[in-house]
């Protein structure tokens, strides 16, 4: 297996990136309330989510590493060669498994739409952090 150098505090912030964004990204103001509906979800059902916090900063921390590991293995160099992969690394496996929710889980395709697209800006922001931090 080969070696590879990671460089850990540009994980962090990666993963510190992904969680902001989604913090954002599912706030009231932006796509929460449209999500929630469409989840049939109230916002009382949000109350008390702190375990499913700690497991979004851990998948996110888990996701910035791997896509380290993948940046120093093909040498990525350049924010626009981290951004591209990143993008690759999102379609080819983040939106793609997240849309067998919508056959076998019945998800609504808005709820995917946001989801997917949550995890596009996530991918983006740490390609863009982990390829200008090395």
């Amino acid at each position: 297996m080969p070696e590879v150098e990671i460089q850990y505090l540009a994980v962090i912030a990666a993963a510190m990136a992904n969680v902001a964004i989604g913090a954002v990204w599912y706030s009231p103001f932006v796509f929460g309330r449209t999500w929630m509906a469409h989840s049939g979800l109230r916002p009382e059902d949000m109350k008390g989510k702190g375990r499913a916090m700690l497991i979004s900063a851990a998948v996110a921390l888990v996701t910035a590493f791997m896509l380290a590991y993948f940046f120093d293995l093909l040498d990525v160099q350049t924010p626009g060669a981290g951004i591209s992969l990143a993008f690759r690394a999102w379609l080819g496996f983040a939106a793609a498994v997240m849309a067998l929710d919508l056959g076998f889980g019945g998800k609504h395709l808005r709820v995917y739409l946001i989801d997917a697209g949550n995890q596009l800006a996530a991918f983006l922001a740490m390609g863009a952090i982990l390829s200008i931090w090395r």
